[in-house]
């Protein structure tokens, strides 16, 4: 399950944008006593971040953040069929595996998969 509005997507958003050298990334509401890189969670999202950044490169922050949580479901995913026995259940019909992305500032989810 990912979400919008997610501090720690923002900043993994951020350091992407960032090290992209675009100008544009806001400060942090939350975290700016951290720094982005010693978060292990903004760790796991940067690929996620930097993938979405070399996507959409012309999208606001706000979108670039809900496609990095969306890229982020999606990874995780994949992640689960690494196992052999989900990937051996899933393939058997006997497990589905489905993500989701609940956008908060309207209430409303999406599921991925």
């Amino acid at each position: 399950l990912g979400n919008s509005g997610n501090e720690a997507v923002q900043a993994a958003v951020r350091s992407a944008i960032r090290a992209s050298g675009r100008a544009d990334a806001p400060p942090s509401k939350e975290l700016d006593k951290y720094k982005d890189e010693d978060l292990i969670l903004v760790q796991k999202l940067l690929p996620a971040a930097r993938d979405a950044l070399r996507r959409k490169p012309e999208v606001s922050f706000d979108e670039l953040c809900d496609f990095t949580g969306k890229l982020n479901v999606w990874s995780t995913i994949e992640g689960l069929f690494q196992s052999r026995e989900i990937y051996s259940d899933v393939a058997s019909g006997r497990l589905t595996v489905q993500g989701a992305y609940c956008d908060v500032r309207t209430g409303r989810g999406n599921f991925l998969g």
